[in-house]
């Protein structure tokens, strides 16, 4: 037997598909690689401590967890990146790309398999690899679930097909462990052994009929089930016991009603939605990050007008589907691929999200199959063979454009909330996380966090995350008693709601009433022992109480359940300066420095432990970060004067104490150092006299009172004319 020797030409051939599949797909997603982490990606990476180490491969396998959602696959391969790169998004965002790369292979690979046409195969996976649909999924790292499910679901098919083709076992054993795969990555996966069906059927259908009969498909399906039940029944009754799992015991939904509390408004809504999907697939161009509230409206009725065009237009689908079954089964094949591999979030059991464009990730395989093999058969007529493929090379350019443009709007939850609201402004979700990224640029920015937290409520006035996020607007205002009636509303809204419940003791806590703070912090820790954010703050009111131990056990507590906790580090920081241990202070915030390097209250703290190091030079430094980060700090500016005056620029230090009073009036303790600073450098009693008493004034239980007090008669005495 002779070998068959392939020239470098046909190697070319062979690899030239793999080689561009490989490289447009880091054309199109490269600017995505220095987004932040996002939306889900918080929760999930950032704040989520089973995905900070290998390590704690337990908990992120154990099938008995109370986190809502068991996908061990996904946290598995954020524990990977994790490993390598810590916290920072962009090996993740690469993750993403290649497992994206991955499933373009696996899209040719499967066309191929099934058409024996290279061409199809290539067009295929070509749009897979561009359909600006995808964003969703590669773009926000949150959306590998699909990725991930997606590719260990076209392994399953690709193995299954192998083995049909075959009859080699070991192909069956991987397209098991890769349905076991996929739906270990998302849920969706589920319906793997259905698409087995489907091409099991089409192979053992009479290829010379003219017209499918009914008899024929019985036929086929019989001869099936004689060949091949034992398989079918495994991945079928597999496929129950894990419906079974995830409807009754460990949902992934919080969605507990069918929407408009109505079985058949969401039915109504569920035709809505599939055709905006089709809209989506064919001109992906007003992509939306989130559907949720009221973004997308219900069904009010079978005869609107919306919901009746899209309820006929189905029909007609599905009538084509089934015309064209008997002259191309795989066109007909790629329709019912969009809709099974649908089914599992059409909401025949209610799901949180509506509807959401990383939904259509699998799905689009079938539509992506559809479009190649229709350019593929419009090739045939060799007269518009060159107006095809520069149609193809536009709509190429055109997608691949349109995903480096809305790579940009992932960019970082400003970006992306702003773009969300601009598009959808009904969107209740998008108005309220607007609203908490203004939050977390601080004060300044409270105002404009307002009327989006003010628009959320309007448009769903039960919203507890926004009465929780408006409350925070208020409590950073000094407006406490509102603060406190609106973290209520959001407790009352949504029972169990611990944020917003530690949100009330931390009120209670600025108001000075300590004691109500400490139980109501402990009454939400006999709930939820592992809440780090209430151990830090329950350590915060101990330490504000004088009972430091107990303060620092909570910090620590905290520490140990999320081991990047950057409030619990500084808190503990703070704990140690305040206990006279420097050292131990400054690593602790170098510490938080390593996982926030822009976190300006860190900076001042740090600037204070050097001014009480007497390293005035460091100090200056690490508080001219901290005020550029924040300009308006009246700590960091009081700091900064301790620093001046540690060095002897005592005019500097005095105008820095000054400029801390413009920025808070209220604070009493620039009052106190300007004091001594007249009384004992510049001689000026009256001054020194002055700011005694506005201290006292602003604070009468200020931790200086006493000497306060002393100073104050002990001037008095001296210049009984001041």
């Amino acid at each position: 037997m002779h070998k068959i020797i392939k020239t470098p030409k046909k190697i070319l051939y062979v690899v030239l598909p793999f080689l561009i599949l490989s490289i447009l797909p880091w054309i199109t997603y490269y600017n995505t690689l220095n987004n932040e982490f996002v939306f889900d990606d918080l929760i999930l990476i950032q704040d989520n401590k089973t995905t900070l180490s290998p390590k704690n491969i337990n908990d992120i396998t154990s099938i008995i967890t109370e986190e809502e959602g068991y996908r061990p696959i996904r946290a598995l391969s954020y524990a990977i990146d994790y490993h390598f790169s810590g916290l920072n998004p962009f090996s993740y965002h690469i993750s993403n790309i290649v497992y994206h790369i991955i499933n373009c292979f696996m899209v040719y690979l499967i066309t191929l398999l099934l058409l024996s046409n290279r061409a199809t195969a290539f067009f295929t996976a070509i749009l897979f690899a561009v359909h600006p649909i995808h964003t969703d999924s590669v773009t926000y790292i949150a959306g590998r679930r699909d990725i991930l499910f997606t590719l260990f679901y076209l392994i399953g098919l690709y193995t299954f097909i192998k083995y049909r083709k075959t009859q080699r076992h070991y192909f069956l054993f991987f397209s098991m462990a890769a349905y076991l795969l996929s739906i270990g990555s998302k849920e969706m996966g589920v319906t793997l052994p259905a698409i087995f069906l489907i091409y099991d059927l089409i192979n053992n259908l009479p290829h010379e009929t003219k017209k499918l009969r009914s008899q024929d498909v019985t036929k086929a399906l019989k001869k099936i089930w004689v060949q091949s039940k034992y398989f079918y029944s495994i991945f079928f009754m597999g496929a129950l016991a894990f419906i079974y799992y995830k409807v009754f015991i460990n949902s992934p939904s919080q969605q507990k009603e069918y929407y408009g509390d109505s079985v058949l408004v969401t039915l109504l809504t569920v035709g809505k939605i599939i055709v905006h999907y089709i809209k989506l697939l064919l001109f992906p161009v007003n992509l939306i990050a989130d559907y949720s509230y009221d973004a997308f409206p219900l069904s009010s009725s079978f005869f609107e007008w919306s919901t009746l065009f899209s309820f006929i237009l189905l029909f007609l689908i599905l009538l084509i589907i089934l015309k064209i079954f008997s002259k191309n089964r795989w066109i007909a094949f790629g329709g019912i691929w969009f809709f099974i591999t649908l089914l599992p979030v059409c909401h025949i059991i209610p799901h949180h999200e509506l509807l959401a464009e990383h939904y259509l990730y699998l799905p689009s395989y079938g539509f992506c199959l559809i479009a190649a093999l229709l350019f593929t058969s419009s090739l045939e007529n060799n007269r518009h063979s060159a107006l095809i493929y520069f149609s193809l090379f536009c709509i190429i350019v055109l997608f691949s454009l349109r995903i480096i443009d809305r790579n940009r709007d992932w960019k970082d939850g400003m970006t992306l909330w702003s773009k969300t609201v601009k598009s959808v402004p009904r969107c209740a979700r998008a108005q309220n996380n607007l609203g908490a990224e203004y939050i977390k640029y601080g004060h300044e920015h409270h105002k404009e966090a307002m009327p989006h937290l003010k628009a959320a409520l309007q448009i769903k006035p039960e919203y507890a995350e926004a009465y929780n996020n408006l409350g925070l607007v208020y409590k950073g205002q000094g407006s406490y008693d509102q603060a406190t009636k609106l973290f209520a509303k959001a407790i009352k809204s949504k029972k169990r709601y611990f944020e917003a419940i530690n949100n009330i003791a931390t009120m209670y806590e600025r108001k000075g009433d300590y004691d109500t703070a400490i139980k109501i912090f402990e009454n939400v820790l006999k709930r939820k022992p592992d809440y780090a954010e209430a151990h830090s703050n329950l350590g915060i009111v101990y330490q504000k109480k004088g009972q430091l131990e107990q303060a620092k056990e909570h910090f620590r507590k905290a520490l140990q359940i999320e081991p990047h906790h950057v409030e619990a580090h500084n808190n503990l920081g703070v704990w140690y300066k305040n206990k006279g241990l420097y050292d131990e202070a400054i690593e602790e915030f170098k510490q938080v420095l390593i996982l926030k390097p822009d976190f300006a209250e860190v900076h001042c703290n740090l600037g204070a432990v050097y001014n009480n190091k007497g390293w005035y030079d460091r100090a200056i430094d690490e508080l001219k970060e901290a005020l550029r980060l924040k300009p308006h700090t009246a700590e960091a500016m009081n700091n900064m004067g301790n620093a001046y005056k540690g060095k002897g620029w005592y005019d500097k230090a005095i105008e820095a104490y000054k400029e801390a009073l413009d920025i808070n009036p209220h604070m009493a303790i620039p009052h106190l150092n300007l004091a001594f600073t007249y009384l004992y450098q510049k001689k000026d009693n009256k001054k020194a006299l002055y700011h005694f008493e506005r201290a006292l004034e602003i604070n009468p239980h200020f931790p200086q009172a006493n000497s306060i007090i002393k100073e104050i008669e002990k001037l008095k005495r001296e210049e009984p004319e001041l």
